[in-house]
């Protein structure tokens, strides 16, 4: 009786701890002031050959709409919705985001993007399923 009295209490304690430590970091919290370090035009020349994926210019806004355009003078894009889920800086001063994309027919991916420290590089990678 006592065991299994401790192994109950050692759950609620250990559950208690990931609420509190979950909330402390931020992780998974949308975070608005995030979306500065990305909101812009991004554009790479090189992939202007492509008539498919991926992209050679990304429209980010600061309403979390996103434009594809698969060549840089591309009329027609293809907008998406974002929803940063976690934010983190490793100790070369890289930003890396980890960024929920949803289209309009159900389409979604998994993005991890990174920005460096002069924010004016940005490395994307996607999934289709889960986090790269």
């Amino acid at each position: 009786m006592k065991t299994r009295t401790f192994v109950v209490i050692l759950i609620l304690v250990f559950t208690v701890l990931a609420m509190v430590g979950s909330c402390a970091t931020g992780k998974g919290a949308y975070k608005r002031e995030f979306r500065k370090d990305f909101i812009g035009t991004w554009v790479n020349p090189e992939y202007n050959v492509y008539h498919h994926w991926p992209p050679a210019k990304y429209v980010i806004k600061s309403d979390s709409l996103m434009m594809f355009y698969l060549q840089e003078t591309s009329e027609w894009a293809s907008e998406t919705t974002m929803r940063i889920d976690e934010r983190w800086t490793d100790v070369q001063g890289y930003i890396y985001y980890k960024v929920y994309i949803s289209w309009a027919g159900g389409f979604v991916a998994y993005a991890l993007w990174r920005i460096n420290d002069a924010k004016d590089t940005l490395e994307m990678t996607y999934y289709k399923t889960f986090y790269p």
